[in-house]
């Protein structure tokens, strides 16, 4: 009967409004202080090396022009210096050129999706704000704009991240309390920190991951247990497209799928 007890509960919590769940509110409020707190010290520059701005440019180009290939990284040149001298430059493009010949970035690609949001928030600051998009070689203020807007999406990832690692603990009969304290250390003693103030696509693996196996806990106890499976098996194929070169990683975590099933 306890067990029963249980498993309603489980699903109570998935079904419910948000406002009626005490758990709910305890995670909003560790999603909007650590979305805070990781959008502060955010480093705003995805220009220091190329896996960020790369995957900068493969969000705005899919704005732009509805695909993710990156010219605009061929726009950026660096320095060749041979026996200490300047001998000249060469482009900063890392990557590969596709069957169509436009140049393609190694990372994603649903990386640059999930920034869309974002991205489109900070085109629209930009225009409220009056900062014109110009060439870049007239002036950089709109691209370092929308860019440092566009990188918050991995301070969104990372808060989410939380939220769903304090939901995973309390599934497996951790007190409110330490869980409480669990999250916060994740949040604020942990590599999430970092990874929630650059744009790399860890904090997106680690919300998808740490969400996927918080469903595959509450599963276990569920009475209807069909639903967290899908949708814990979408986080993680949603995760393999997100950093194809992760796939060891979705192997491992689909595996636990089926062993859920």
């Amino acid at each position: 009967r306890a067990g029963r007890v249980e498993a309603d509960l489980y699903s109570a919590e998935l079904t419910l409004p948000v406002s009626l769940g005490p758990m709910h509110r305890v995670r909003i409020g560790l999603f909007l202080f650590f979305q805070a707190l990781y959008a502060l010290t955010s480093s705003g520059n995805p220009f220091r090396i190329p896996d960020e701005f790369e995957v900068y440019f493969q969000t705005e180009h899919l704005i732009d022009a509805g695909d993710l290939s990156v010219p605009q990284a061929r726009e950026i040149q660096q320095p060749v210096i041979v026996d200490g001298k300047v001998v000249g430059t060469q482009s900063m493009f890392f990557g590969k050129a596709g069957v169509d010949g436009k140049p393609y970035a190694p990372y994603g690609p649903l990386a640059a999706v999930l920034a869309v949001p974002h991205h489109l928030v900070g085109r629209g600051l930009a225009s409220i704000m009056g900062i014109e998009r110009v060439p870049r070689s007239q002036g950089l203020a709109w691209v370092v704009f929308v860019g440092g807007i566009t990188m918050l999406s991995t301070a969104t990832a990372a808060a989410l991240c939380i939220a769903g690692f304090h939901r995973a603990v309390i599934a497996m009969g951790t007190s409110d309390a330490n869980a409480l304290v669990l999250a916060l250390l994740l949040g604020g003693a942990s590599v999430l920190w970092p990874y929630g103030t650059s744009f790399f696509s860890e904090a997106f693996l680690a919300a998808a991951f740490t969400w996927a196996a918080a469903l595959l806990i509450e599963a276990r106890h569920a009475t209807h247990p069909q639903t967290r499976i899908v949708l814990a098996g979408l986080l993680i194929v949603m995760a393999g497209l997100t950093k194809m070169t992760d796939r060891k990683s979705t192997r491992l975590n689909s595996s636990h799928v089926s062993e859920s099933r």
